[in-house]
């Protein structure tokens, strides 16, 4: 994808990525991280903003229920699209689940996909993901018109 992104910064394993979101509300430090799931081959995808950091602990402490209104959010989605596929690079075999607890934020990230599904789809492989009865979470067709609990996305080699 040949679109601007913000510059990241990443961790040593690539698994945590900050960057810098610019927009009408200024400058927002943010961070995307990768999280191991029960499932070896699935990786958690969160997005938040960072609150607070602690250099001397090492600690960030984010917030990922703020909403930034920041009027750069498919700039920040194609920054998230570059931490994927630097992920992806290291990570190969892995998949990477990623959503929202609020319905309106899986919306909108389904409309961007759908937005940009010709250029996702030369880049990464995308599934639906869709919560069963007994809280497994497993991967359905992508459909530009279901709204499901998420997403699965692998950077396609």
């Amino acid at each position: 994808m040949n679109f601007s992104i913000y510059k990241l910064y990443p961790n040593d394993d690539f698994t945590v990525f900050q960057f810098v979101s610019l927009g009408s509300k200024g400058q927002i430090l943010k961070v995307i991280r990768f999280y191991p799931t029960s499932n070896p081959k699935v990786y958690n995808l969160g997005l938040a903003d960072v609150r607070y950091v602690d250099e001397k602990e090492g600690v960030i402490t984010v917030d990922d229920q703020r909403v930034s209104n920041n009027g750069d959010i498919e700039k920040i989605m194609r920054t998230v699209a570059s931490s994927i596929c630097i992920f992806g690079q290291h990570y190969p075999d892995i998949f990477v689940l990623f959503g929202s607890g609020s319905p309106v934020r899986r919306r909108l990230y389904r409309m961007i996909m759908q937005k940009y599904f010709v250029e996702i789809s030369k880049t990464f492989i995308l599934f639906g993901a869709k919560r069963q009865d007994d809280g497994k979470i497993v991967n359905v067709p992508f459909c530009f018109n279901v709204n499901g609990d998420g997403f699965f996305i692998k950077f396609n080699i």
